[in-house]
């Protein structure tokens, strides 16, 4: 996993990357914009196969336990693949990194023994999942942490937003969070309608705006994947947060960054001094 780059957390980068990713691209720009984006993606595939290569072994180095509980996690139809050591890595660098005072984890997994292996307190995190049979999953692959985690077992609500679906879990949105991980509830829309971007099935979740209504920003907003979300939370946010995107969503405005993310966006409120940030690096 790279290092950050110093201007990683610069406003005017973030202000790039959401002004070429979201908004139109005039047609006088196009040619440039997908002979950048084509030569970024070979970049990043060649970086990303190195990267996959080498973060299952430092995980197994570093993390042993959080290794075997990845281990257990794959047994007997679990998910797999490279992609997995990449995203738990990602999270201890955000973690350490932000040092946040508590977290919510929306989608729980291995990722939710990361968590808890920072905190080593059930009162600082808590990690919701929908599906009783990941959920069961989880608190069985994860016995070595469950004294320093709060599972919580809660339905998936879908609802309607104007013209377009959206979900989130039936949960508690009063209260007071300092981070937010992203990667739940499911976001396909029911009946096979399509999302916002009328091209894919994926629909926005909204529990990070439903704490917004109730007067709750977290300082740290961290979305592995989830584009759909993403766009959501950007539009919707009125400003509060800079944004900084995965590495893949970037690519076209920014195809020769050092890559420090490839799974996961960074929402940071505006309010957060950064230097700071970079200082505890």
């Amino acid at each position: 996993m790279a290092d950050f780059p110093l201007n990683y957390f610069d406003p005017e980068r973030q202000s790039a990357q959401i002004q070429n990713y979201f908004l139109p691209v005039p047609t006088s720009r196009s040619l440039i914009r997908r002979v950048s984006e084509r030569l970024g993606r070979m970049i990043y595939a060649r970086h990303s196969r190195h990267i996959q290569a080498t973060s299952e072994a430092r995980v197994r180095h570093d993390f042993p336990k959080i290794a075997r509980v990845q281990d257990l996690a794959r047994e007997n139809g679990g998910l797999a693949g490279k992609y997995q050591f990449i995203r738990l890595l990602e999270i201890f660098k955000l973690l350490n990194l932000f040092k946040p005072n508590n977290a919510l984890e929306l989608g729980s997994g291995t990722s939710s023994s990361v968590f808890a292996d920072y905190f080593k307190d059930a009162k600082r995190f808590t990690t919701v999942e929908e599906s009783p049979y990941w959920y069961d999953r989880m608190l069985s692959a994860s016995k070595e942490y469950i004294q320093d985690m709060t599972p919580l077992l809660a339905a998936r609500r879908v609802i309607r937003l104007g013209k377009h679906w959206a979900c989130h879990y039936e949960i508690d949105h009063s209260i007071k969070y300092d981070f937010i991980y992203v990667d739940g509830p499911s976001n396909i829309a029911p009946d096979g309608n399509h999302g916002p971007d009328g091209k894919t099935p994926h629909i926005p979740c909204v529990d990070v705006e439903l704490l917004w209504k109730n007067e709750v920003y977290p300082r740290f907003i961290v979305i592995d994947g989830r584009r759909a979300t993403l766009a959501h939370l950007i539009t919707n946010s009125n400003n509060r947060y800079r944004s900084y995107l995965r590495t893949d969503y970037s690519l076209p405005a920014w195809p020769w960054q050092a890559f420090a993310f490839q799974y996961h966006t960074i929402l940071i409120r505006h309010d957060i001094d950064l230097r700071n940030l970079h200082a505890s690096e």
